[in-house]
């Protein structure tokens, strides 16, 4: 949803924080009526249900949850005090997403490759560079989040296929802190976000198998529209 709103600011030319602010707005005004309107009106509710996040923590896994928890914080912290060292995003991923602040709206980087480059994801932490006028202290936010879903999607898909929650979690979190991940956290490349929305895709799949909910054919296809939306390139308007 985020980024389909930065990609029509984009289009209309109003890559700016006023547009960003009133699209905003109008998204939570809609998003808090629809909450009114539902039935249970609290998401977190059913977040246990949709990722089979169920049962009590053993001692080890309370164990793995904390030390995951810790990880989280440390990357949180690297990632606001410490800025973007990676060479391709300070090569053509962020100076893109410069040049839609300083224009207003999306326009084609000189080099001809890089010039098409997919830069999606890019218009998505935009977002975050406009309340820091302009600063990319927050840029990286999305990726914290591509991170936690990874890890999540992976976890529940095990759980889906039946396997022990121990095994589960210790997997997932060592996948999720090997150092080609967290390298992913701290830059601009969108191998990450990609990975995420894979792999969440695959647990949606995983449970409509088994459940032919119709729910999830709509997560299923959300998924593949982030993944095409990762993949795919913008319109580039001059």
């Amino acid at each position: 949803m985020q980024t389909a709103l930065m990609l029509c600011l984009g289009i209309c030319h109003q890559v700016a924080l006023p547009s960003a602010a009133a699209a905003e707005a109008i998204l939570f005004i809609l998003g808090a009526a629809l909450l009114t309107r539902a039935k249970n009106k609290i998401p977190g509710a059913r977040l246990n249900r949709l990722f089979n996040i169920r049962g009590e923590l053993s001692i080890y896994e309370k164990i793995t949850a904390g030390i995951m928890t810790s990880a989280a914080l440390i990357i949180t912290w690297t990632m606001l005090t410490h800025p973007i060292t990676d060479h391709d995003s300070l090569a053509y991923h962020l100076p893109a997403m410069a040049e839609w602040t300083r224009n207003g709206y999306f326009v084609r980087l000189p080099l001809k490759i890089i010039g098409y480059y997919p830069f999606n994801w890019e218009a998505l932490c935009t977002l975050f560079l406009f309340p820091f006028k302009g600063s990319d202290i927050m840029v990286a936010v999305p990726n914290l989040a591509a991170w936690g879903l990874f890890g999540l999607s992976g976890y529940s898909l095990g759980r889906e296929l039946n396997v022990q929650r121990h095994y589960l979690m210790a997997i997932s979190s060592l996948v999720a802190i090997t150092p080609i991940v967290l390298q992913n956290v701290l830059s601009m490349h969108v191998d990450l976000p990609l990975a995420a929305f894979f792999m969440a895709g695959l647990y949606f799949i995983a449970v409509f198998s088994r459940t032919r909910s119709g729910a999830y054919i709509l997560l299923i296809f959300g998924s593949i529209a982030m993944v095409s939306l990762d993949t795919i390139k913008i319109p580039m308007l001059e």
